[in-house]
C-alpha cells in the first residue's frame, strides 16, 4: 500500500508526463489546427463541452455556461498564438541560409521568442482542464498520422518519380494533410 507521500509521487510523475505530452504535440500545427477546431465546434454548440473537459457532469447549468465561455476566450487567445507562432517560425526559416552576425541575433531572438510562445501555448491549454481521454485521442491521433506519412514517404522513395504510383502516393498526401487540418474528428 502507497503512503501519502508515495501517492503525491505518483501524481506529480503524471502531471509531469502529461506536460510533456502536451510540449510536444500542442506545439505542432497539426495538433494546434485540431485545437482550434474543436474549439469553433464547441462554439457552435456542435460538440459539448462536457465531453472535453474534467468535471463538466458536476457543473451546474450557469457554471457550465461560464467555463464554456472561458474555453472560448483560451482557444480564441491560442488562435491568434499559434498564428503568431507561424509567423515567427516563417520569419526563422527565411533566415536559415543567412550567416551574417545580424541574422544570427535576430535568429537567436526568433528562438527566444518562439520558446516564450510555446511556454504561453501549454500554460493556456493547461487552463482548458482537458480529460485524460481527450489528450489520449489527439496523442494517438498525432501519432497515427505521423505513422502514415513514414509509410507513404517509404512507397514515395521506393518509387521512381515520374510513375503513376508516385503520383497517386503524392495525391494521397495532400489529401490526408488537408483532410487532417480541416476535420478535428480524423
Amino acid at each position: 500500500m502507497l503512503s501519502r507521500e508515495g501517492e503525491v509521487e505518483i501524481a506529480k510523475k503524471i502531471e509531469a508526463s502529461k506536460s510533456e505530452i502536451l510540449d510536444i504535440i500542442f506545439t505542432t500545427p497539426f495538433c494546434m489546427r485540431k485545437l482550434i477546431s474543436i474549439g469553433e465546434l464547441v462554439k457552435k454548440g456542435e460538440m459539448p463541452l462536457s465531453e472535453l473537459i474534467n468535471d463538466a457532469e458536476e457543473l451546474a447549468h450557469n457554471d457550465l455556461l461560464e467555463e464554456k465561455n472561458h474555453f472560448e476566450r483560451i482557444i480564441s487567445f491560442l488562435k491568434t498564438q499559434f498564428y503568431r507562432r507561424e509567423k515567427l517560425q516563417r520569419s526563422l526559416w527565411a533566415l536559415h541560409n543567412n550567416k551574417t552576425r545580424k541574422a544570427e541575433k535576430l535568429r537567436n531572438h526568433l528562438l527566444l521568442t518562439l520558446g516564450k510562445n510555446k511556454q504561453i501555448i501549454i500554460s493556456h491549454i493547461n487552463n482548458l482542464r482537458f480529460k485524460d481521454e481527450v489528450l489520449c485521442s489527439l496523442s494517438n491521433e498525432f501519432k497515427n498520422i505521423v505513422v502514415e506519412f513514414e509509410n507513404l514517404q517509404k512507397k514515395l522513395n521506393a518509387s521512381i518519380k515520374g510513375t503513376h504510383e508516385y503520383k497517386k502516393i503524392t495525391q494521397k498526401m495532400k489529401l490526408l494533410k488537408r483532410l487532417s487540418a480541416e476535420n478535428p474528428l480524423i
